[in-house]
């Protein structure tokens, strides 16, 4: 199997970063600056179609992305020297929420910018959400206000609404949220005709974002990130993401959930919150406060609040051969199954702990086995894993990939300078490998148990670099008694039990 080298261009793009270990987590993302709006803070993020949109405060308002966030134009006619706090689409109109100049409308990508805001008394518009061909605008004074007509007119929704500083709203199908300053979360199931607070385990009642996954509830406060399952009947506080922190944007990514916070950069679940990851590789201490967060194709956007836009690389594709490839995914994905991620294939993946072992699913930082019945190129989406730790046993493992490539000399352990034969890669054959390739799978055998670490990391010394001494064992053949090819510049693992 070879990494494509179209794709993999991209990848070398990241060359230049360097990954602060102390910032970086067992997965991270790779983050690349985009040539968005500078030192002015990205308030909120809205895709359409082909088109990212950025909200801005001050000047310029809203820019506009063709290509997937890689370069940026003003879009910002009609609207001014304005704070933009949220963009919304409904349909083909593309809605901004401003602080102080209520909302304004565009029907042409951005093109032009109408005021629309009759029947408003409040005009510090901080949310917007769109349920169906209905629009609700969150404000801080005013409480809710709702729109059936593509905001031409407005009324206010506000009965049960004890607090009236709504900072943040979320659609969880018939089911509207509103987070406020001081009194938590509001729950109406009428379109906002009524509201009933919904705070039980709430321990923080100050709001900055709100966002639905299903019946899951995603609430970010001044204090960390709470949690329902039940449509917010109950609230259960984050404990192992973003703690103690203000948590100010939160996006649902299809089964992907991002957190953006003020001083700890960016968090991702890819389990409906269960467990979080920090992704900051890329990010520099500046960059670290993380105001909202879109997807667009293959890119996640993170807006920061003075250091601009930044993107995740694409995903990317694998050339595989006919018969077994040895792989791995070097990527964050929301479904591991091999199923999803290579439906194609003609054999169950195989795992390798002191014998073959089969498997569903694959797991980033392992190497596996898959057959396939023919040559053919299989894109994988995700997130790019900008550093892996690799558990390994005493004797031949099978290890895996991140999303750059890694000179084997560079690989760290723990303990520090564990004792390894050469890496081998497979191509019809066991080869030799002087760099670890992502998307490929590689043999390795350790004197010892302990921890293998592949990093884009440069801090390696040689107190905790592996120590690579050349020996004649070969690892396992592949599974089911692969016959293997005899061509003479390709070694035979003639001794498979070694």
């Amino acid at each position: 199997m070879n990494w494509n080298k179209r794709v993999f261009s991209t990848i070398l793009l990241l060359a230049f970063v360097l990954c602060i270990p102390s910032f970086m987590s067992a997965q991270d993302i790779l983050w690349e600056q985009t040539s968005g709006p500078g030192v002015l803070p990205v308030t909120c993020l809205a895709v359409s179609g082909p088109n990212l949109f950025a909200g801005i405060a001050y000047y310029p308002g809203v820019l506009l992305s063709t290509n997937e966030g890689g370069t940026w134009t003003e879009a910002d006619s009609g609207l001014g020297d304005m704070i933009v706090n949220s963009l919304v689409v409904s349909g083909t109109n593309l809605f901004a929420g401003t602080q102080g100049d209520g909302v304004f409308r565009s029907t042409n990508n951005g093109g032009l910018w109408t005021q629309v805001d009759s029947g408003l008394t409040d005009f510090e518009i901080f949310s917007m959400a769109v349920s169906g061909t209905i629009l609700f605008a969150g404000t801080y004074y005013g409480g809710v206000f709702l729109s059936n007509n593509n905001g031409t007119s407005w009324a206010a929704v506000d009965t049960g609404l004890a607090n009236r500083h709504v900072r943040a709203l979320a659609v969880s199908g018939t089911n509207l949220f509103a987070g406020t300053d001081g009194g938590g979360v509001f729950l109406s199931t009428n379109n906002g005709s009524s509201w009933a607070a919904v705070n039980a385990g709430l321990a923080n009642t100050h709001l900055w974002s709100l966002a639905a996954s299903g019946t899951n509830i995603f609430a970010g406060t001044e204090g960390g990130l709470f949690h329902s399952s039940n449509n917010g009947t109950s609230w259960m506080y984050v404990n192992n993401g973003p703690t103690r922190t203000l948590v100010r944007g939160l996006a649902v990514i299809d089964t992907d959930i991002f957190a953006g916070t003020e001083g700890e950069g960016a968090f991702l679940s890819t389990n409906n919150g269960t467990t979080w990851t920090q992704v900051n590789c890329g990010l520099r201490q500046s960059d670290m406060y993380v105001f909202s967060l879109a997807a667009i194709g293959s890119h996640f956007i993170a807006g920061t609040a003075g250091t601009g836009l930044f993107r995740s690389p694409p995903s990317s594709a694998f050339q595989l051969t006919d018969g077994w490839n040895l792989i791995s995914v070097p990527f964050m994905v929301s479904d591991d199954t091999k199923s999803s991620l290579f439906p194609t294939s003609n054999s169950r993946a195989f795992a390798y702990h002191g014998g073959y072992i089969a498997s569903d699913s694959l797991m980033s930082g392992k190497g596996y086995w898959l057959k396939f019945p023919s040559s053919q190129d299989v894109s994988l989406p995700g997130v790019p894993i900008a550093a892996e730790t690799v558990t390994v046993t005493q004797g031949w493992n099978m290890i895996g990939s991140i999303s750059a490539p890694i000179d084997i000399h560079n690989i760290m352990s723990e303990p520090g300078g564990i004792v390894t034969s050469r890496f081998f890669g497979y191509a019809q054959g066991y080869q030799h490998a002087d760099t670890i390739e992502p998307g490929e799978g590689y043999w390795v055998k350790t004197n010892q148990g302990g921890k293998l670490i592949l990093s884009s990391s440069t801090s390696v010394t040689s107190m905790n670099r592996i120590r690579v001494t050349p020996t004649a064992d070969l690892p396992p053949a592949p599974p089911e008694g692969y016959s293997f090819p005899a061509e003479p510049c390709l070694l035979s693992p003639a001794n498979p039990g070694a």
